[in-house]
Order: structure tokens, then sequence, then C-alpha cells
């Protein structure tokens, strides 16, 4: 699983793209929600086999980054970009 932050737009989104095209598991977040769901939906209608989860969080807010799940209890398998 890779964890990339700001996966809404740009290099982010990019990344997300191709990383989940290359069969990883991606979790991206947005700090935007409406942002987020869109990227979502945009990654998934283009291709639906895309293992591809959005979540919500800001990093300039603490109480944002402990909410988001970390997607394992062991934390292993896990990078973050």
């Amino acid at each position: 699983m890779i964890v990339i932050t700001g996966g809404n737009r740009g290099i982010g989104l990019a990344l997300v793209e191709l990383l989940a095209d290359s069969g990883n598991k991606v979790i991206f977040t947005s700090r935007d929600p409406a942002r987020g769901i869109e990227a979502r939906r945009q990654l998934t209608e283009a291709r639906p086999n895309r293992r591809i989860k959005m979540e919500i969080c800001d990093l300039a807010s603490p109480d944002s980054i402990t909410h988001v799940p970390n997607g394992s209890s062991t934390g292993a398998n896990r990078s973050t970009l």
C-alpha cells in the first residue's frame, strides 16, 4: 500500500495514476473534500479496477493526521510519498 499526500491534483494525482496502474493499492489524501471526491471519481471512471482510496487530511492539522487510517494493523508494506 502506498499513501500519497495531496493526491487530488498535479504531481500527486499523476503519482496516484502511475502507481495504481502498476498494481499498487493507493490511498491519497486531500484537504478539500470536493476536490478529493472529484479526483477519485475521475481516477476510477478512467479505470474501474484501480485500487484507490481517498482520505480527507490537512497536514497542517495534527488532529486531521491522526484520523487518517493507516490501512494496515502492522504498518507493514506501506510507503508514504
